[in-house]
């Protein structure tokens, strides 16, 4: 163990329990596995070797994002949505923001299985829905 930070060390396992515990949430088939302290402890062994014992030959850039509000008399609902591979299960959601950054709702899906096209297009539905429930007739869409 001493050949890694301790910080690191504690860091990845507080990651794996955040991990272990939102698997336990939403998947009800979910076991813990017996050799946790294996499996971190080898995740780590991994993460150190791909970025402290690699050729660090690689180009950076900055990239500036940002988030630009709507026009006004418009609100923006911004969708996002994610898949578990291992088990194809979708979940995700969005929310409405209006032309001053205000927060003017949300909503959280969770869509079982399918495809991401499919489950992005419910996220729009979903929010299109509540958009217009709360009387927005203007709204911009992002995914």
């Amino acid at each position: 163990m001493g050949k890694y930070p301790n910080y690191l060390l504690f860091a990845v396992t507080l990651w794996f329990i955040w991990k272990w515990r939102c698997e336990s949430v939403f998947n009800a088939n979910f076991k813990l596995p017996n050799c946790t302290g294996k499996i971190v402890l080898k995740f780590l062994e991994d993460w150190w070797k791909a970025n402290n014992e690699m050729d660090k030959k690689v180009e950076m850039r900055n990239c500036f994002l940002a988030w630009y509000p709507p026009a006004q008399d418009w609100i923006k609902l911004i969708v996002d949505v994610s898949m578990r591979h291992d088990s194809e299960s979708i979940a995700g959601g969005g929310v409405l923001r209006g032309h001053k950054k205000s927060w003017l709702g949300g909503f959280a899906l969770n869509k079982g299985t399918s495809n991401m096209v499919e489950a992005v297009l419910w996220g729009i539905l979903e929010g299109l829905k509540l958009a217009w429930k709360a009387g927005y007739r203007k709204v911009m869409v992002e995914s």
